[in-house]
């Protein structure tokens, strides 16, 4: 916890003075009086307050707070540039209109209309198909790949409707599944992940069900997970998932899969992993953020 504290120290300092002049300027825009020593303490003690709580990264408040902070400073943007080039004259609407966005509803409505929409994303997956062709000799059918990344289990769906999701993944008649990281998160419940990969290892397939590790599945460095990295691998493995961790299998002499570690941890290159593999495959590789 104190290494987290201390990395992230200027971004908690950045939030505390963001949120003391942020509430203070809508206070101004009420024509409260915000020299009285009074008015300072208090503001200074629901800043801090709101910093402490936003320590948990992955809460709600401190994802609210740093999309307060980003549209708030683009407005503030927009507005310097807008008076300088513009220069707008003293109206009664526009002193209207700047008392309004002084007074952060603006900002605050913006955060709220852009999270309201990412929730409803999230509660509402839907399938994207690509087809992709190659010069390859590969079967004339092809290979049909679900992919699925980023469920970030226990903020997007719930589990009837990921029991009903996996109902629809089978009966696209997948060849191959694969599972592209952070499939959960430090906020997934061990009971969570359990219930998680059982449904999933229910997903029907030809060749099976294949997982690279993301950047949040496993305990990160500075925010541990109720569950651990052992009790994460044996809940894939036990569903009938494979795991690659900078790993190749070949399917039929002919479609490779390379399922590489996520860059956030040691692994190989792509070139070390590419040097055993025929050229004349079709090479699919695996990588949750992507690079090389």
């Amino acid at each position: 916890m104190i290494k987290f504290v201390l990395l992230l120290l200027p971004v908690f300092l950045g939030v505390f003075v963001f949120v003391y002049f942020f509430l203070r300027r809508s206070l101004r825009a009420f024509s409260l009086d915000t020299s009285n020593i009074k008015v300072k303490i208090a503001l200074i003690a629901i800043s801090l307050a709101l910093t402490l709580l936003s320590f948990n990264i992955s809460s709600m408040l401190t994802v609210f707070l740093l999309h307060l902070m980003g549209i708030d400073l683009f407005l503030r943007l927009v507005v310097f540039i807008f008076n300088k080039f513009i220069k707008p004259k003293e109206t009664k609407i526009f002193n209207n209109l700047k008392k309004i966005y002084k007074s952060g509803i603006v900002s605050i409505l913006a955060v709220a209309v852009l999270l309201v929409f990412g929730y409803f994303n999230l509660q509402n997956v839907k399938a994207t198909e690509y087809s992709i062709s190659t010069n390859k000799d590969i079967r004339d059918e092809g290979y049909r790949v679900l992919l699925i990344a980023d469920m970030h289990y226990g903020v997007s769906l719930d589990f009837d409707e990921l029991t009903r999701k996996c109902a629809e993944m089978s009966e696209f008649d997948p060849d191959i599944v694969v599972l592209c990281g952070d499939i959960v998160d430090n906020g997934t419940s061990p009971e969570e992940m359990q219930a998680l990969f059982k449904a999933l290892g229910g997903i029907k397939s030809k060749y099976g069900i294949f997982y690279v590790y993301g950047n949040h599945d496993r305990s990160m460095r500075l925010l541990e997970s109720e569950f651990g990295d052992d009790d994460l691998q044996k809940a894939i493995t036990d569903n009938g998932i494979k795991i690659l961790r900078d790993e190749v299998i070949t399917l039929n002499d002919e479609f490779t899969v390379v399922g590489r570690e996520d860059r956030s941890r040691e692994r190989k290159t792509v070139f070390e992993l590419q040097k055993d593999i025929d050229e004349n495959d079709y090479v699919l590789v695996l990588d949750h953020q992507p690079s090389e």
